[in-house]
């Protein structure tokens, strides 16, 4: 009998089965994540602005004339007599830059704080007794179209013995041993205009500082501020139960089941059909050689030959004028064709593959 036709159609299920496998396992997968989006208890957020300042602080010290230094003009980072510093000149600089192109506007200034801090036994870390405030720069405004960066380089001279003397005088003045020190602050203000249609607007104040110690034997600029800062600027979306997403993605999950079980039963219903068509064709074409029996032959002692095609079983049976025995195996539910002769016994199963 001709088996290509039933191959072809069984490929054909098969292949039509692992496609809905592959859609049902991708709908599963999908279920799952949106059951999970559904059920996250975590704020969503989006960042729809970062921005990033770097600040710095570079410095000379100019002395007095003296005899005891090659040079009137000592580099940063280094500790001063104090008796000989004549003023410092200073550079403030501060860089911005943002992720997105906006307008800016922005605007700063310098401003020096003088310090009086007074010790006693009951206060250690120094009590404010005194300040008085020097405006050195005064407020600079600016403006920038379609730009995502600016940057402030401000250059100034501390007249150092000056507020050095006034300390002095207040000593002297109310009897009062203080320490003193001068606090120097740019304070810078902007505004960021976004483009990105959110109707919002950055708005910020940074500072630098250097602090001064006056009326000491020496003299070191402390940095008072962070050099860097970055920041993200997000929409927060509040945690909570979506039932859209759960409601969705059970129901794509239940579908995927269905899918698979309807898939499970039709493989089975479709071997099982393509099986009774092809024992029903045998026995009606080939009945007259056909004997069905219910009770299992014993062929033991008989020598086996499996038979791959029903043809030469027939052959068989007709050159040997004997029957071809019929018997249906409980253990698999597969129907069994066997013709004996002498000592051999010839055997073959039908399948699926047998129907034209």
């Amino acid at each position: 009998m001709d088996k290509k036709g039933n191959r072809k159609t069984t490929k054909k299920f098969s292949t039509l089965r692992y496609v809905f496998v592959f859609i049902a396992i991708i709908m599963i997968v999908v279920g799952i994540k949106l059951i999970y989006l559904g059920l996250d208890t975590k704020d969503r957020k989006d960042i729809y602005y970062s921005y990033a300042s770097k600040r710095n602080t570079d410095y000379q010290v100019y002395l007095r004339d003296n005899s005891f230094y090659d040079s009137t003009i000592m580099s940063a980072g280094k500790q001063y007599p104090s008796i000989l510093i004549d003023k410092f000149n200073v550079n403030f600089i501060y860089n911005y830059r943002g992720s997105e192109k906006s307008d800016i506007n922005y605007s700063y200034n310098v401003v020096a704080t003088l310090i009086g801090e007074y010790k006693d036994s009951s206060n250690q870390d120094g009590l404010e007794v005194w300040n008085r405030e020097f405006v050195l720069i005064d407020n600079k405004s600016f403006s920038k179209k379609n730009s995502s960066t600016f940057s402030i380089v401000q250059n100034f001279d501390l007249n150092y013995q000056a507020y050095n003397n006034l300390v002095s005088s207040y000593r002297k003045s109310y009897d009062l041993n203080i320490d003193a020190y001068l606090k120097v602050v740019m304070t810078i203000n902007y505004k960021i205009d976004l483009y990105n249609g959110l109707n919002k607007d950055v708005r910020n104040v940074e500072y630098i500082e250097i602090d001064i110690p006056l009326n000491n034997t020496v003299s070191k600029v402390i940095d008072n501020y962070e050099p860097s800062v970055s920041k993200n600027l997000a929409n927060v979306q509040k945690a909570g139960v979506k039932f859209n997403y759960l409601i969705v993605g059970i129901v794509l999950i239940l579908i995927s089941v269905v899918i698979i079980v309807s898939n499970r039963s039709t493989e089975k219903e479709t071997k099982e059909t393509l099986y009774k068509k092809n024992i029903n064709k045998i026995l009606k074409e080939y009945g007259d050689l056909i004997v069905t029996v219910t009770n299992k032959p014993d062929i033991n002692n008989l020598k086996k030959m499996n038979l791959a095609i029903l043809d030469d079983l027939i052959d068989v049976a007709e050159q040997n004028r004997c029957n071809i025995i019929h018997y249906v195996s409980s253990a698999n539910k597969q129907s069994i064709l066997m013709v004996i002769s002498d000592r051999y016994v010839y055997i073959y199963k039908v399948t699926s593959d047998e129907v034209k």
